[in-house]
């Protein structure tokens, strides 16, 4: 029987713990891409369903929005994907991770596409999901993603830099969407974690790295007062990061 709506019952382990003792940010982008993995393969459009055809899934972007505190280590949670209605090239899927009680901890979504390997060229989506599938759910956030012009960072301060290792990549051998975030967040400190009160992040993935590759990461103040994250490959812009702080 397909399942639009695809739910796990979890425990918020030591693992997916940051500094504070909760949930962390990095891992609640980890939750949902692993969450979207196992419903896809029981819809057979999963990781090894779309090689057989040489294809892959590639995301585009996630935002991910934090409604309450971060559930404790420890804390039942359950987490909860479904697709949306896919345009010709992307398709969103949407999330949601509410507590024992049912409350709404966080929200997100992902746009993601069909990239042909052998080609790469992006494929249409109108045929990779189950004809049975309806897509009747709305989406978990129904704001749209940002267009972060690259003219905002002219005026950008330096934050740090960032040496893709072996444990940053994937099956694939780029590096994993969640390394990303990991190494972004990761140049700034705890205490200055704690004081931004991130309320939600915005990944932008413009292209792939590998071990080995040097990133350069800037941040500038957006107009409507984000903290903006640039990440390059030499002058290549290859990530952003948007956080909105509370």
């Amino acid at each position: 029987m397909i399942q639009e709506v695809f739910t796990q019952d979890l425990t918020v382990a030591p693992s997916v713990c940051d500094f504070s003792g909760r949930l962390g940010w990095c891992d609640a982008f980890r939750l949902m891409m692993d969450i979207a993995a196992a419903h896809a393969s029981s819809l057979s459009v999963g990781l090894y369903d779309l090689q057989k055809r040489d294809l892959f899934w590639l995301t585009a972007k996630t935002k991910v929005r934090f409604l309450a505190p971060r559930p404790a280590m420890g804390a039942p949670v359950s987490l909860t994907t479904w697709p949306e209605k896919p345009a010709r090239s992307r398709g969103n899927r949407s999330y949601e991770l509410n507590d024992a009680n049912g409350n709404l901890l966080v929200a997100g979504k992902t746009e993601w596409a069909i990239l042909n390997v052998k080609t790469g060229k992006i494929e249409s989506m109108a045929e990779i999901y189950p004809d049975s599938l309806k897509f009747e759910r709305e989406s978990a956030l129904t704001e749209s993603f940002s267009r972060i012009p690259e003219s905002e960072f002219a005026a950008a301060e330096t934050l740090g830099e960032h040496r893709v290792s072996s444990m940053d990549t994937d099956i694939g051998g780029h590096m994993n969407n969640c390394a990303y975030l990991r190494a972004l967040l990761g140049l700034f400190s705890a205490k200055e974690l704690e004081k931004m009160k991130i309320r939600s992040l915005e990944a932008i993935y413009r292209a792939s790295c590998f071990e080995g590759d040097l990133l350069t990461v800037e941040k500038v103040r957006s107009a409507d007062g984000f903290l903006d994250l640039r990440a390059k490959r030499g002058e290549e812009t290859v990530f952003l990061l948007r956080v909105e702080l509370g």
